[in-house]
């Protein structure tokens, strides 16, 4: 049987769409198997076990961020000096981070609030989010250094 040259075009396109596919489903994200990965130790101490940390944990986002210009040498040299984190409390849980430092500041309108150089985030929205990490994640131990 004669091809086209249309046709083996087509069936090329269709064996590379399914490569693809085949290998975006073994792609791990930065969250795949890392929101419960503390399970597959049930047998050890904690002490015995490596812990993922994240530095200024709550420094992914400032109380400023919506008012600076995000194009502006103001708003670079803040951020450079202030943001510590790409990804929000729950999300680090989510990529495995299993002890946060978290820094307290109660100088702003009676509300606690995480500070690194700036507030951060509301004490609040930190636990909010560790609650609900926990919650989805019964398996998994939280460490926090408060200071």
């Amino acid at each position: 049987m004669k091809h086209t040259r249309s046709t083996i075009i087509a069936i090329l396109a269709i064996a590379v769409a399914i490569i693809l596919i085949i290998i975006k489903s073994n792609v791990e994200t930065p969250f795949t198997h890392r929101n419960d990965w503390m399970k597959k130790y049930h047998d050890k101490n904690l002490l015995e076990l490596y812990i993922p940390a994240s530095h200024n944990s709550a420094g992914y986002r400032t109380i400023l961020a919506p008012v600076l210009n995000s194009t502006s040498t103001v708003a670079s040299v803040y951020n450079n000096f202030t943001l510590t984190q790409e990804l929000n409390i729950y999300d680090q849980m989510r990529a495995g981070v299993r002890l946060l430092d978290i820094r307290v500041n109660t100088e702003m309108k009676d509300i606690p609030y995480i500070s690194h150089t700036a507030f951060c985030i509301p004490l609040k929205k930190c636990f909010d989010d560790i609650v609900r990490f926990l919650n989805e994640n019964p398996t998994e131990v939280i460490i926090i250094l408060l200071k």
